[in-house]
């Protein structure tokens, strides 16, 4: 499923951002579920938990990944690139030698409340932004859910 998505353009992202065409997000907590969306819902968190577990023990370990403990790249967005590239080279290099990290706590929070809203299917409200994106996003997810989960 994961992988299908990621072939045709479609992006997984939690709910701070905003249901577009080609970024699916999950529903809202009030949202009144069909069987179907549920069945989205569930692989859309699942698609995304490890990805974001990633990313937490990213920034646990190189804290310039990190807004919070006050780490921030200003470079252009290609450095950036760079910098994060490096970052994972230097973590797998880590997990091989089996050098261990402590969670930051902020980041524990954000991880642990990852995995409460992957339980309950119930993450937080989306930001907001314009009707005719969101309309557009919507009709993309509706599809979106037809196509792989009926």
């Amino acid at each position: 499923m994961i992988a299908t998505l990621q072939q045709i353009g479609w992006l997984l992202g939690d709910s701070g951002y905003a249901q577009r065409s080609r970024m699916m997000t999950p529903f809202g907590n009030k949202a009144v579920l069909s069987h179907l969306q549920k069945e989205y819902q569930r692989a859309q968190l699942k698609g995304r938990n490890p990805v974001e577990r990633t990313i937490g023990i990213f920034k646990s370990r190189f804290r310039c990944l990190d807004h919070k403990s006050r780490g921030a790249m200003q470079f252009t967005p290609e450095k950036c690139a760079v910098i994060i590239a490096c970052c994972t080279i230097l973590h797998n290099y880590c997990r091989r030698r089996n050098i261990i990290i402590d969670i930051l706590p902020h980041i524990q929070e954000e991880l642990d409340a990852d995995r409460v809203a992957l339980a309950s299917d119930t993450p937080a409200a989306a930001a907001d932004n314009t009707a005719d994106t969101i309309a557009a996003g919507n009709r993309a997810r509706k599809e979106l859910i037809i196509q792989y989960f009926s």
